[in-house]
């Protein structure tokens, strides 16, 4: 192995090979041919992403964000509540914390202890969003939207892989 210098040509002299070079597509040499490979510094401009986003950004060229008009210094309080047998919500529980979002997972055993369990949260803990998991079927998600007076959205999983797939409408009525 070897360093190269831009402009010197380095030889290729496996045939048949495959030259694959960074972003470019694969390049076939046939039995019997000859290449070589020139290293070149006026090649194709690299563009940082990130920074190209932030100036994008700070120009005004994204005026709508997911974040527009909120005060960040607001954490919001969100809740995971998944189904699962012998959920427990008061042993099953626990919060991930970051900047911008607290979230409260929670395991539920049946519809009836979802219900009662969104409410909760709502009145007791602040809870502003709430996401059911896959194992809520069309039915559970109704009755833990009905309620709750705050967005309520679902993972979906019309058959649950942790409920011997099927949907948790079957299950839990």
């Amino acid at each position: 192995m070897s360093e190269m210098a831009p402009g010197e040509l380095f030889n290729i002299s496996v045939s048949p090979g495959l030259v694959a070079v960074d972003g470019e597509r694969e390049v076939e040499i046939p039995c019997g041919s000859s290449a070589g490979i020139r290293l070149n510094t006026d090649g194709p401009m690299v563009v940082d992403i990130r920074k190209t986003m932030d100036l994008a950004r700070d120009a005004g060229l994204f005026p709508l964000t997911i974040f527009q008009g909120m005060n960040m210094s607001n954490v919001l309080k969100a809740a995971f509540i998944f189904i699962a047998p012998n959920g427990n919500p008061d042993e099953h529980r626990s919060w991930v914390r970051t900047e911008a979002v607290e979230l409260l997972t929670v395991a539920v055993s049946d519809y009836a202890q979802a219900e009662k369990v969104a409410r909760s949260l709502v009145e007791n803990e602040n809870i502003a969003a709430i996401e059911l998991c896959g194992g809520f079927g069309a039915t559970g998600t109704a009755v833990v939207a009905e309620a709750v007076e705050v967005p309520v959205g679902v993972v979906r999983f019309d058959i649950h892989p942790g409920l011997g797939n099927v949907s948790g409408d079957k299950l839990f009525k």
